[in-house]
């Protein structure tokens, strides 16, 4: 029988996904918050998938070994938004070629990446019926 995701996870993820999107004008942080957010809901999938949390697993980890286990879990598209997230999100953590930054086109990407995705996990996997309101 499958893990469930608790109502105080769910809870905890919401919240997140609330302050993330309130950071959309400034491009590193949406970018960073999104990419802890992908990690998060991937962590919550392997939980419910594998019956246990990954503890120390990174956001890479995390979606191959989904991937693996599960191969049509995750649907190619979303499969495609995770990468770009995780693009986005580590070009934040590490130094760039001429301290290049993020614009706003980059944090726009990002935030309708993680929307899908946040789509994804609460219709189609959850099976809640409708996403909950971030704003």
């Amino acid at each position: 029988m499958d893990n469930v995701v608790s109502d105080v996870q769910i809870k905890a993820l919401i919240d997140h996904i609330r302050t993330t999107f309130k950071y959309k004008d400034d491009p590193s942080v949406i970018c960073s918050r999104c990419r802890v957010t992908c990690e998060y809901i991937l962590a919550l999938v392997w939980n419910k998938e594998f019956n246990e949390y990954p503890t120390g697993k990174m956001l890479q980890n995390l979606c191959d070994g989904i991937i693996k286990n599960r191969p049509s879990l995750i649907p190619i598209g979303i499969q495609k938004l995770i990468g770009t997230i995780q693009i986005y999100g580590n070009t934040t953590s590490h130094a760039k070629k001429n301290f290049e930054q993020l614009n706003i086109t980059h944090a726009n990407i990002v935030e309708s990446a993680l929307s899908e995705l946040c789509n994804w996990f609460f219709i189609d996997y959850l099976n809640t019926g409708d996403i909950p309101d971030f704003k």
